[in-house]
């Protein structure tokens, strides 16, 4: 009988090769054919409200023209919903899954509103730093749904990190 569980055994599969291999294959192999891997779509009454691309937040560059943002934004316009690219920084680990105290004992993100749809949510700048309260909070607010207050969430920030730099985002809400 084997020590590993169900989800060591999903987590497995998602990692060793399965994405990689497919990726890999499709780019390689497949000839032209471009294709794009979608992070999060959130739904409300299963229709796709809020359209995320999740980067860990030791990215230093942000580029809205890259070919790759322009298919996440084309995707974003095509369903007529608000895109955002989430920079994540969970406690205790570094992109690599090194522990390190660099980003503190909180969850935050920070977010860029990459598209016109996103930038009518955001209030005085087009990227935030947002606590996982405050984020889960802004996620509810866009769907119109109300916050459950039962949730467990980190509730500050209590590391600043650095802000990327983000190629092709207007440089105030004015010149939008």
């Amino acid at each position: 009988m084997s020590d590993e569980t169900t989800t060591d055994k999903i987590k497995k599969k998602f990692t060793d090769f399965t994405n990689t291999e497919f990726n890999d294959r499709h780019r390689f192999k497949f000839g032209p054919l471009p294709a794009q891997d979608i992070d999060m779509i959130e739904y409300k009454h299963n229709i796709p409200c809020i359209y995320f691309e999740t980067k860990h937040g030791h990215l230093s560059l942000i580029d809205l023209t890259d070919d790759q943002m322009t298919r996440h934004k084309n995707t974003a316009k095509i369903l007529n919903i608000p895109f955002f690219i989430v920079l994540y920084y969970f406690p205790g680990l570094n992109k690599y899954n090194e522990k390190v105290d660099e980003f503190g004992t909180k969850h935050k993100y920070f977010i860029i509103a990459a598209n016109d749809l996103a930038r009518s949510h955001m209030t005085y700048s087009y990227t935030q730093l947002m606590s996982e309260e405050q984020f889960v909070k802004f996620i509810y607010k866009i769907k119109n749904q109300p916050f459950p207050e039962n949730l467990i969430l980190d509730t500050e920030i209590d590391v600043i990190p650095d802000e990327p730099f983000i190629k092709g985002l207007p440089k105030s809400m004015e010149a939008a």
